[in-house]
């Protein structure tokens, strides 16, 4: 996470810093910026405190000196400093001494405080507790506003150091505590001139940080109230364009965390950003930079990929020339940046030499964090699977775990999007055992960091669901999906379209285990649930499920039922796609078949008639369904008992069948048993042997067994002599 550090001399003076948290690099990355130096010594710091006569001044220095040795990591200095600081601002002797603190509230040695570590103000809990103890502890000149704006920067300090150490929620606490202190000091003053030491901490800064507080906590809309606070007070100041571009920059980094780039204003206020920076610090600088890789952030997720690559580049060539070439983590940011465009531009190589570029800068630094290394190779796998080279991919995700595993010491959480993106490989890659196991590695890390009810927990649980439902392991896919359900119906309730779609998952797994009772019983769940969520009743969800219910109908021989939905299904579709649409055709072919069902092959004859004008219209006379409907229509044919129509219909579908190179044998053995049925009924011996010996041969390759092979029609020769003597022969 960058950072963008406002330390001009008068902020130095309170110790207070303004920050901006929301400078944003791609998910996963961290880039390391150079803490300020420790300018001042403490030689200085006793040279200073013995030429100034003022209390304030004393405070306000040793407070400066110690967020600097904090911030340098120097705890024990900090402490120390933090301590002498509290000491001059107490010189009565009011405050406590860590003794007399702890032998008054023995609990305070043992008390923890959540998501502060020890060593923030000492090496040990209970000297933290003894800082904070004292920090908290009133002091003696609280009467006058002078007092209280120390009073404010000791608090606002406070707020910092408690950032520094990620315990946002106490952090918030101490900043509101110094914005009331300067809320009842701005109301004290209203009637005179401000002294020139108010102005060491202001309004504007505690708003800052206060917003960067709630964003860290989790309160996206608090956080957005404060930053637009802080960018109305310094808007319109001459003085304070940095500022204003410092908080425009986090407001429309608040946009860009909620993917609310489709708003104006996200890009909008990065632009005013922009323009302030370049006005306040000028061009070519850090912030220049930041700020054009935000606006190249921007455009990536508005799908703006030119103006994205544009962004990133020039913020690239600002960067290198400002740190002397590519060796930077800053830079390397940017690198990464490119690459993921060029990626989204379909310019592979180019995007691959950047990742590896990237990576190759990434891992000449030793630093903590190594999400970046895994977003990478991620990236690079990606590449390589959208090149074709799985092998490559999967050897490239291999080392991503590994590098992960290394980090984390196992599954984790931030290892969640290399886990589900190598499953997803291994399943496309037909390793469906690995990719389980990939999956359900997933979910157990995200259930214990997100929880079991976290969206993208259950994404994975469906990820499982469906690798067993490819492999045929019904029972297992079924119990997941029954999982999933539980989830939903406990966060978004009982009717919502997720649970429909859940149940209709369970649903087609009864079908594959025929159990369509069971099945029919959900189908129509899910249509009631689709019903009630959706206003528009010719829904295509409406439609589809509308549709699946009369095919498990047809399962269960209620062929009037089934008849009667799919005719809702055709007035449906028919009103809103109009009468030459596929799924019309889809429509008509499935009702026809009902119609055959129901003896009623007049009606099936008409509607497949449709059907095949329009699918080779759309789809071309050589066409897979083509192919089918010529073959339904040929059995209504022969039903009827228009004989020349059927066989017609039969060959031409044969031909298609045997054009297209069709793997589906028994559909061709179906065919040739069609039209020998057909010649056979004609008494046509030669043509019948020709038709069935070569359905007789598919059928013996099929399955090995020349007994079976003689079942073609259903009978075996010996009687189809008996019922048709000219057969005799064959027999």
């Amino acid at each position: 996470m960058e950072h963008q550090t406002r330390t001009t001399d008068r902020k130095r003076a309170a110790g207070c810093s303004c920050v901006d948290p929301l400078a944003n690099e791609p998910e996963h990355l961290s880039s390391c910026s150079a803490l300020p130096a420790l300018a001042i010594v403490t030689e200085v710091s006793i040279t200073k405190k013995q030429k100034t006569g003022s209390p304030l001044d004393t405070v306000l220095l040793l407070n400066e000196l110690g967020i600097q040795c904090l911030q340098a990591g120097r705890s024990f200095e900090a402490k120390a400093l933090f301590r002498e600081s509290l000491g001059c601002a107490n010189e009565d002797g009011t405050l406590m001494d860590a003794t007399a603190a702890t032998a008054e509230n023995p609990r305070m040695a043992t008390q923890k405080s959540p998501g502060l570590a020890a060593h923030a103000l000492g090496s040990a809990e209970s000297e933290y507790e003894e800082g904070m103890h004292m920090y908290r502890t009133p002091l003696k000149f609280q009467d006058t506003s002078c007092n209280q704006l120390v009073v404010a920067t000791l608090h606002y300090n406070v707020g910092l150091t408690l950032i520094q150490t990620k315990d946002f929620k106490g952090a918030k606490l101490s900043f509101l505590k110094a914005l009331e202190l300067m809320l009842a000091i701005a109301e004290s003053q209203m009637n005179e001139t401000p002294s020139s030491s108010t102005t060491c901490l202001s309004r504007m800064m505690i708003h800052h940080n206060l917003a960067y507080c709630y964003y860290r906590i989790g309160d996206r809309e608090a956080a957005m109230h404060f930053y637009l606070q802080a960018m109305f007070q310094v808007k319109g100041d001459q003085q304070g364009k940095y500022d204003l571009a410092v908080a425009c920059n986090c407001v429309a980094m608040l946009h860009l965390r909620e993917r609310d780039c489709n708003s104006s204003d996200c890009l909008e206020l990065l632009r005013t950003s922009l323009t302030h920076f370049c006005v306040s610090v000028g061009s070519p600088s850090m912030e220049v930079a930041t700020l054009f890789f935000n606006v190249g952030q921007a455009h990536f997720y508005r799908t703006e990929y030119p103006q994205a690559l544009v962004a990133f580049q020039e913020a690239y060539k600002i960067r290198k020339e400002l740190l002397g070439g590519d060796d930077s983590i800053d830079v390397a940011i940017c690198i990464f940046g490119i690459g993921q465009t060029f990626h989204k531009l379909g310019l592979l190589d180019d995007a691959m030499r950047f990742f590896y570029k990237f990576l190759e800068i990434r891992q000449t630094h030793e630093v903590f964090d190594h999400n970046d290394v895994i977003t990478a190779l991620n990236s690079i796998a990606i590449l390589h699977r959208d090149k074709g080279d799985l092998d490559k991919a999967f050897s490239v995700f291999e080392r991503a775990l590994t590098v992960g595993v290394a980090v984390f010491g196992g599954p984790h959480p931030n290892l969640a999007s290399t886990l589900i993106s190598f499953g997803s490989l291994c399943f496309q890659m037909s390793k469906f055992d690995t990719s389980l196991q990939l999956y359900e590695e997933c979910l157990k890390a995200q259930q214990e960091g997100l929880g079991a009810t976290h969206p993208e927990t259950v994404n994975t649980l469906l990820s499982i669901a469906q690798i067993h439902w490819h492999v045929g392991r019904y029972r297992s896919a079924w119990n997941s999906f029954k999982e999933i359900l539980t989830v939903q119906v406990q966060t978004i309730g009982p009717t919502s379209l997720p649970v429909a779609s859940t149940v209709s998952s369970m649903a087609l797994i009864y079908c594959q285990m025929e159990k369509y009772d069971d099945a029919l019983e959900l189908y129509q769940e899910a249509l009631r649930i689709r019903r009630d969520c959706i206003t528009d009743q010719d829904h295509p969800d409406i439609t589809a499920t509308l549709n699946t219910v009369g095919l498990v109908l047809c399962k269960l021989h209620e062929f009037k039922l089934a008849k009667e939905v799919f005719q809702e299904c055709l007035r449906s579709r028919t009103q809103v796609l109009g009468p030459d649409h596929l799924d019309v055709a889809m429509l008509m072919h499935n009702l026809a078949a009902v119609h055959l069902d129901l003896s009623e092959e007049e009606d099936a004859i008409h509607l497949l008639e449709k059907t095949l004008k329009i699918r080779q219209e759309k789809l071309g006379k050589n066409h897979a369904e083509v192919a089918s409907t010529l073959h339904h229509l040929g059995q209504a044919y022969q039903i009827r008992g228009t004989l020349d129509e059927a066989v017609t219909c039969f060959k031409e579908g044969l031909q298609i069948e045997r054009r297209t190179g069709s793997k589906d044998k028994v559909v061709i053995r179906k065919l040739l048993n069609l039209i020998g049925n057909i010649h056979l009924m004609r008494a046509q011996v030669p043509e019948m042997m020709e038709s069935f010996v070569e359905a007789s041969r598919i059928e013996e390759a099929q399955q090995g067994d020349f007994r079976t092979a003689l079942l073609v029609t259903g009978h075996n020769f010996f009687d189809l002599s008996r019922i048709s003597p000219q057969c005799a022969p064959i027999a």
